[in-house]
């Protein structure tokens, strides 16, 4: 018996399966599959494309036995006549073989005489893997007109192995979706110009912004413990776990702010410390369920970057007077500080908050203040104006 007249087998189905779940987690491992392909069905090629039905434009290729000059001449000339395309405009998992339904004058077209017999790929058994708006999915197994026509098993084999193709693709198609959200929620967090640091509950961290990167690393004596942040003071430290236990406990609504300092090198640092739980959906390709807090960093008076006020008051409608005094909460400031800062009683301060929490929908200042820095006065700067 030859080995084109045996039975597939089930440890080589199990194992095409198999390959083709893990090209679905990792894109790079779709050729492992062709070549599996290709040689369970004793084929001379095999290959798996993604491209537009209109543009004819490839997107992705994938190929087992197919030289890279002819793979570069379908890109570049052969896809735009492909007299195979059209054939497969039906749902995925619909298949042909070309041997059998041979489209009209294929055998007199160019791209059968000048690209297809040149490389002894004149049989194909292939098929539409998936088909998502103008974008398809194909696979194809090539063989040489003289070895004859892809027999019944292979023929059931491929078509046994459309539906878990077509749910690799679905999948590859969702991780790159979701990486490339995680990927821009990752660059949204590092053009913020206050640093961001995500916890769990016994402080540790699972996310570090790069600004807060910055602001800790030019902060002198830090360190990162087993009980995460540690402080030159040992008071710090524990003032810091001490809120984010408080901010974490179940349904806490409300936020703590201390600032940090370091007499003998005249450093001081700023942190608003929140619960975590209305922001659960960042986007971020971390396990969010372990997190329950979010420290706002910034050094306060010492930092180079500031809330915009011009964006506070075009956006919020605030005045002069709130927008000032809402950057300066923003960065850190206690109202006595701005008080004295701005030479005004805290009296009349607090009068310029309560309209501030009415233009921002806020009703505490740890609201406002969490509002102003995950927001686009954060990312703004005035001379970038």
């Amino acid at each position: 018996m030859s080995s084109r007249t045996q039975a597939i087998t089930l440890e080589t189905f199990n194992s095409l399966v198999a390959s083709i779940y893990d090209a679905a987690l990792d894109e790079s491992l779709w050729i492992n599959v062709t070549e599996k392909l290709a040689r369970s069905t004793y084929s001379k090629s095999a290959l798996m494309r993604i491209q537009n039905i209109n543009t004819r434009q490839v997107k992705a290729s994938y190929t087992y036995g197919i030289d890279l000059e002819y793979k570069r001449l379908y890109s570049e000339y052969y896809a735009q006549m492909d007299p195979l395309i059209p054939t497969v405009f039906e749902k995925p998992g619909y298949m042909m073989q070309l041997a059998v339904d041979t489209p009209p004058g294929f055998k007199k077209s160019e791209f059968y005489h000048d690209y297809a017999r040149p490389q002894e790929s004149e049989n194909m058994l292939g098929g539409l893997i998936i088909k998502a708006g103008e974008n398809i999915g194909l696979v194809g197994i090539q063989r040489r007109e003289k070895e004859g026509i892809f027999e019944k098993q292979e023929y059931d084999l491929l078509k046994l192995l459309m539906p878990h193709l077509n749910r690799a693709f679905n999948i590859n198609q969702y991780l790159t979706q979701f990486r490339s959200h995680a990927t821009s929620a990752r660059n949204i967090l590092d053009r913020l110009t206050t640093g961001v640091i995500l916890v769990n509950q016994s402080g540790q961290p699972q996310y570090i912004n790069s600004q807060a990167e910055y602001t800790l690393s030019n902060f002198s004596g830090i360190k990162f413990g087993p009980s995460g942040i540690q402080f030159p003071r040992l008071s710090d430290t524990n003032a810091l776990q001490a809120s984010i236990k408080k901010v974490s406990r179940v349904n806490s609504i409300g936020g703590d702010t201390l600032t940090v300092v370091n007499p003998a090198y005249h450093e001081a640092i700023n942190i608003i410390v929140l619960p975590v739980s209305e922001v659960r959906n960042l986007g971020l390709d971390i396990n969010m369920s372990s997190i329950t807090a979010v420290l706002f960093i910034d050094t306060g008076e010492n930092s180079d970057t500031k809330i915009s006020e011009k964006v506070l008051m075009d956006i919020y409608k605030l005045t002069r007077a709130e927008a000032r005094l809402s950057a300066a909460l923003a960065g850190g400031k206690t109202l006595e500080k701005i008080a004295e800062n701005f030479n005004l009683s805290q009296q009349t301060l607090r009068s310029q908050l309560k309209s501030c929490f009415k233009k921002t929908d806020t009703k505490r200042q740890a609201e406002l203040v969490k509002l102003l820095l995950s927001g686009p006065s954060s990312l703004i700067r005035d001379e970038e104006l």
